[in-house]
């Protein structure tokens, strides 16, 4: 029987989507990156596991730093590594690093270090000092592609072809082979000509895409210029000072998708838009205060389809591969 592992950033990402991924796969033990994470379930506990070999390791990144020596010591003992693409691949990325927060800063202090001692891919210190100025400046997003890949994803599952198409830019010859599955989101936005309205939340402000200044102000805005605005809250921010400014009776989650109608959807580029139902009115909005979101100007929801059945037609691949 397969040891499935799942391979997150911190205890509070295992939500929403993610807790899906984790139930209907049938992950058997979870590690976490976090510097903040200690015991059984830390960094270095997994870098243990990996030494034990023919483990199926399931990743929902591959871009951070900190992964780079993690897939390639999966790879040297014998382990399979799998990515499932949970998210919209950003590719117009501005971000301000002055709009990130102390933990990020120091998980990334964290990040770059671990990636000096462990990488083995990249052998120059220099170099790897380079990669790691780059992605402070920048992200992950920019500094994987100078980062030299040895390592291999056995398998790559994708939500369509854009996706692929930025997979297969950034990794190269590093993936073995990918599907494209549909979007694995199982909640939808039901239509309806007297419907509500609704607004998709993200945190841009932790992400460091605008301040919380800015989308605090863009927040209250909103309210005001929509008397019956509900507000789409994103699991990463239950616990957010954001949420002071909306209303308890405006907020709704995931569940209550399946009860209620919208005529009308505000966004930016969160996943969960993707392949949304066109008879929606569908705004998606790029400039919050004097911070422009470049990603929502190319965004498409529409060029993704929508599978009931994902999450069995991951687990047949899967099955095929290990």
């Amino acid at each position: 029987m397969e040891n499935k592992i799942l391979v997150l950033f911190e205890k509070k990402h295992l939500t929403g989507l993610v807790e899906d991924i984790y139930d209907l796969l049938g992950i058997n033990e979870v590690y976490y990156l976090s510097n903040f994470t200690t015991g059984s379930g830390s960094i270095f506990s997994l870098i243990s596991k990996l030494k034990k070999k023919n483990n199926l390791v399931i990743f929902l990144d591959y871009r951070h730093l900190i992964l780079q020596p993690i897939l390639l010591m999966s790879n040297l003992h014998n382990n399979k590594n799998f990515f499932i693409q949970h998210g919209h691949f950003e590719k117009n990325i501005k971000r301000n690093l002055y709009n990130r927060g102390f933990n990020w800063f120091l998980f990334s202090f964290f990040s770059f270090i671990f990636f000096i001692i462990y990488d083995k891919q990249n052998c120059s210190y220099l170099k790897k000092i380079k990669i790691g100025i780059n992605y402070f400046r920048f992200g992950s997003e920019v500094s994987i592609r100078k980062i030299k890949k040895t390592y291999k994803i056995d398998h790559a599952f994708l939500i369509n072809k854009k996706s692929k198409r930025i997979l297969e830019d950034d990794l190269q010859d590093s993936v073995v082979k990918s599907s494209i599955v549909g979007s694995l989101d199982k909640n939808f936005f039901k239509f309806n000509p007297n419907g509500s309205v609704l607004y998709i939340s993200q945190p841009l402000h932790q992400t460091g895409h605008v301040s919380f200044l800015n989308y605090s102000k863009y927040i209250c805005d909103l309210i005001k210029s929509n008397d019956s605005l509900f507000f789409l809250i994103h699991p990463k921010l239950k616990k957010d000072p954001i949420l002071k400014y909306i209303d308890k009776s405006r907020r709704i989650t995931t569940d209550h998708l399946r009860t209620t109608t919208f005529r009308k959807i505000i966004g930016h580029f969160s996943s969960i838009l993707l392949g949304i139902d066109k008879r929606i009115q569908l705004v998606l909005e790029y400039k919050i205060g004097d911070d422009i979101l470049e990603e929502a100007k190319t965004f498409n929801p529409y060029d993704t389809i929508r599978n009931d059945d994902v999450f069995n037609d991951i687990l047949k691949k899967i099955k095929i591969d290990y």
